[in-house]
């Protein structure tokens, strides 16, 4: 292991957040090097050293709290980003789409339904003139007369 990879991990190494594997191998290095010794030691002194409280003036507290109470009414650069400039381009957009999707819409039940012939296999329009063609007198009132029996109900 190269000292430089043992430096990167030392802090890691003292708070005890490796796995076994790397904490011996670095453990290992440790004891092999004095260099990485002297260095995990003076991390330790460091680590263990008490630091005094600092206390902050008045000032600055009631600076920070200003600060962060301004920060929070004023609107989040999201939310500005999303009224000044997604929203007035979404508009047209979603206009376009509703449009397309009513005239699909109007198409697709504008269009007449499908009926199967006598044999069941050809589908046909059932309003075209070629339907009731087929259709001789008597059937012709019977449609007529089944027609006014279900706008009765």
């Amino acid at each position: 292991m190269k000292c430089s990879e043992f430096k990167t991990q030392a802090l890691l190494l003292m708070d005890h957040r490796l796995n076994d594997a790397v904490r011996q191998e670095l453990e290992k290095h440790r004891e092999e090097c004095r260099t990485c010794s002297e260095y995990v030691e003076k991390l330790a002194r460091v680590w263990q050293a008490e630091l005094p409280e600092l206390d902050a003036s008045p000032a600055f507290r009631q600076r920070v709290m200003a600060r962060l109470q301004s920060e929070s009414s004023r609107p989040s650069r999201m939310a500005e980003l999303w009224e000044d400039r997604l929203l007035p381009a979404l508009r047209p957009t979603a206009l376009v789409m509703f449009m397309l999707v009513s005239i699909f819409l109007g198409r697709w039940l504008a269009t007449p339904t499908a009926a199967l012939n006598n044999n069941g296999t050809e589908p046909q329009d059932m309003l075209s003139i070629e339907y009731f063609e087929t259709l001789t007198q008597e059937s012709l009132a019977a449609v007529y007369l089944s027609l006014g029996e279900e706008t009765d109900e």
